[in-house]
């Protein structure tokens, strides 16, 4: 029973030692005559030939086993976050606003009342992998919400297209800034994240 387990740690290596275990057998196999006979392992190759192949095409095909599927989780990331940075131009005007705001202080981190417009924003940019909620710190007067590191760039890259064309000189959109300022607790309670 314990070789079972064994053989299941083996072939649960990572591939690169499996294909490393491959190459291995394959040089064995390959290796010229001369080269085998100064090594000394030329009886020793030509008496287990078929087992080093079996083994060699075993490490090989295992590899790939557990290769596939983390390639395949990469591309599933990968096409996730273009379609959540695809969604940044799909954002309700309140959502863009928050962003803008956090891009335009250049915190990724902002602490906004649980039960405010804010943080129902906030609430929405997390169901949609924009933002997420900080777990177990802060209270219903001032939660932390971080913008992923992923996307922090994006946000950032288009502060002007969030906030709308020339929102500096737009009253309206300071004007939502400056309240943003107000109603945040790290404003009031002097964080600075």
């Amino acid at each position: 029973m314990s070789k079972l387990f064994d053989f299941l740690k083996a072939i649960q290596l990572p591939p690169r030692f499996l294909f490393a275990a491959a190459a291995v057998g394959l040089l064995f196999l390959l290796m010229p005559e001369p080269w085998a006979e100064w090594l000394g392992i030329r009886v020793l190759r030509e008496g287990i030939k078929g087992w080093i192949a079996l083994a060699a095409a075993c490490a090989f095909f295992f590899g790939w086993a557990q290769l596939v599927p983390s390639l395949l989780l990469q591309v599933r990331r990968r096409r996730a976050k273009r379609e959540m940075l695809k969604s940044l131009d799909s954002l309700s005007p309140d959502e863009r606003v928050l962003l803008g705001y956090c891009a335009y202080r250049e915190r990724r981190t902002v602490l906004l009342q649980l039960a405010s417009a804010e943080g129902n924003c906030a609430h929405g940019l997390c169901q949609k992998g924009i933002m997420e909620e900080a777990s177990g710190s802060g209270s219903i007067l001032g939660w932390p919400f971080t913008i992923s590191a992923e996307v922090w760039p994006a946000v950032l890259s288009r502060r002007d297209v969030l906030l709308g064309r020339d929102w500096m000189k737009n009253p309206a959109t300071m004007k939502r800034i400056i309240d943003l300022d107000e109603r945040t607790s790290a404003r009031r309670g002097g964080h600075d994240f």
